[in-house]
C-alpha cells in the first residue's frame, strides 16, 4: 500500500498564468466570432480596475499578444470599452481593434 501527499495550493505566479491564459482563450473566441483572420494583427486597451486580473495582464504581457497576435495592449483609463468578460468573480473591460 502507498500514501502519496500532493500539495495542491496554488502559486500567485500559477494563478496569474492561469488569468492570462483564460484572458487568451476569450480573446481567441471573439477574434473568431467577429470574422477576424488568423492573420490579422489586433490593438487592445484594457480599463485599469487595478484587479488581480490586470496584475496579470501586465505580468504576461508579451505572452498575450504573441497568443493572439496582438501588437500592443494597453492598460489605461478613461476609455469607453467596448467589451466586457467576468472571470475570477471580477470584470475586465477592454476595446479590440484590428490594426490596419
Amino acid at each position: 500500500m502507498f500514501t502519496i501527499a500532493l500539495d495542491i495550493s496554488i502559486s500567485e505566479k500559477l494563478k496569474f498564468e492561469g488569468i492570462a491564459r483564460e484572458f487568451i482563450n476569450r480573446i481567441q473566441n471573439l477574434r473568431k466570432d467577429t470574422g477576424l483572420n488568423v492573420i490579422d494583427k489586433i490593438s487592445i486597451d484594457v480599463i485599469d480596475n487595478k484587479s488581480i486580473i490586470n496584475e496579470s495582464l501586465k505580468l504576461f504581457d508579451n505572452y498575450i499578444c504573441n497568443e493572439i497576435q496582438a501588437t500592443n495592449m494597453h492598460i489605461k483609463n478613461n476609455f469607453i470599452p467596448s467589451y466586457t468578460f467576468e472571470f475570477e468573480n471580477e470584470k475586465i473591460q477592454f476595446s479590440l481593434r484590428k490594426n490596419k
